[in-house]
């Protein structure tokens, strides 16, 4: 099994910062960039994939990232996942760039 984590918010001026790990119990048929996807097909597969996983979604609020700091948040939310997901036999694959170990 391979987790897969990604972020969303890393790169805003403005705006939260949201990381999930994800692991698919199975193949979902047309899952692909969803930057390619349409919005009505996004939510459409939202719903196949919220239900045929394992997830783990970590948010931190735009007030939270300028307190605390974009890298101890993106830390803190990879540590986060990482420990959800430790009783799972499974590859973590994280999409960014971060020297956290």
């Amino acid at each position: 099994m391979i987790c897969g984590i990604d972020e969303a918010g890393r790169g805003c001026v403005a705006g939260p910062l949201c990381v999930a790990g994800c692991i698919l119990k199975g193949e979902i048929s047309g899952l692909k960039d969803s930057k390619k996807l349409s919005e009505k097909r996004r939510n459409e597969l939202f719903e196949k994939i919220t239900a045929n996983s394992v997830y783990k979604i970590v948010e931190f609020s735009s007030t939270q990232v300028d307190e605390i700091g974009l890298s101890k948040c993106l830390k803190t939310a990879l540590e986060t996942i990482v420990d959800f997901f430790k009783d799972y036999e499974c590859e973590i694959i994280y999409d960014g760039n971060a020297t956290f170990g």
